[in-house]
């Protein structure tokens, strides 16, 4: 893996230190917390592709689904997972 120096503020080092678990470092610390951000942002932008897909069809073929018909859809998948 590539070593990548980065600069932190040390309150920020801090309050990690204080939260670490076992066997646990900063540096592995600091890898997690990136690595969960690039994830929450790549599952971002592939709902908002999704979206922007979704509507761009929508406008093509006058294809929409009513917003009350869409909770209705999406109320029965929670409750049958419930």
């Amino acid at each position: 893996m590539k070593r990548t120096d980065i600069s932190i503020d040390a309150e920020a080092i801090q309050a990690a230190e204080t939260v670490l678990g076992p066997n646990e470092d900063i540096q592995s610390f600091v890898e997690a917390a990136v690595r969960s951000a690039v994830a929450r942002r790549q599952q971002y932008l592939d709902l908002m592709e999704r979206a922007l897909a979704a509507r761009n069809h929508g406008k093509l073929t006058g294809e929409y689904i009513d917003d009350n018909e869409m909770l209705k859809r999406l109320e029965a998948i929670v409750a049958r997972k419930s």
